[in-house]
């Protein structure tokens, strides 16, 4: 790899979680959502793949690295490093990516690189599948990272009047939105990630539109991808393996035996 690459992402970080299965084992990198928790991707790696043999690399994105495209396209790379210098770019090693919720902008940038950047796109040929759960094509916006940001925690009236008006400043500021989606929709309709694809969604998430689910189904088939659809009326926002735990496990299941055989554990 190029001598110019910035330094890894470190496994000292406490929002960067490897857990190895092994030299031979297939890899899951996990890109969890907005003001997730590094227990609520545990129970991923936990629940879903370590039953399935897979190494895994848990994630949680900087939450300014939504609005400063330089700081997540800097992210995206030095996990990528992160990835080559743990040597998980292997050709025999089976890659899955998961994305949850907002940050499919992170995997667009990671979608951009290995498509586009000649330092990566060799390893395009590793990813083997990818999994969409709540996320999908959506616009940028302050509400949406407000409603993000408080869905969970203690957020008292003054703490949440103190975050919506620090939004909105960093939104006049700094941040182009209209700009910041035209780039990301570039980003997905550019990316040549096309493998067999999964999707976990439900009509009634507050944050993701069903409607940019469909919109993302659609771009996928119409680049020849396989697509696999799990849409629950009784679910929530990132919450499908809570409320449909067997049946989740088993859509990944069959993801895995349709993509990284013989290496996963079926």
């Amino acid at each position: 790899m190029s001598s110019n690459r910035p330094p890894p992402l470190s496994l000292d970080d406490p929002n960067v979680k490897l857990v190895d299965a092994g030299p031979q084992s297939p890899i899951v990198i996990l890109l969890g959502w907005v003001n997730c928790k590094m227990k609520h991707l545990n129970n991923y790696v936990d629940t879903v793949y370590n039953p399935l043999g897979f190494t895994s690399l848990a994630l949680k994105v900087p939450d300014v690295n939504h609005w400063v495209p330089s700081k997540m396209r800097l992210w995206s790379e030095r996990l990528l490093v992160l990835i080559e210098d743990l040597g998980l770019q292997s050709k025999d090693r089976p890659l899955i990516l998961q994305t949850f919720s907002g940050n499919s902008i992170a995997y667009s940038h990671l979608a951009d690189l290995y498509s586009h950047d000649q330092r990566y796109s060799a390893s395009l040929q590793n990813i083997k599948g990818q999994v969409f759960d709540s996320s999908g094509i959506h616009t940028i916006s302050v509400l949406a990272a407000y409603d993000a940001l408080t869905k969970e925690g203690k957020w008292n009236a003054i703490s949440k009047w103190l975050l919506w008006l620090s939004l909105k400043i960093l939104q006049c500021v700094l941040v182009d939105e209209v700009k910041l989606n035209r780039e990301f929709q570039r980003r997905m309709k550019d990316n040549k990630i096309r493998v067999p694809t999964l999707l976990f969604y439900t009509p009634n998430d507050d944050l993701i539109p069903e409607i940019a689910i469909d919109r993302l189904i659609e771009q996928l088939k119409q680049h020849g991808v396989s697509v696999k659809a799990n849409r629950w009326e009784d679910s929530q926002h990132v919450r499908h393996l809570k409320t449909h735990k067997e049946e989740y496990k088993a859509a990944v299941g069959e993801l895995v035996k349709e993509t990284c055989r013989p290496k996963a554990k079926l």
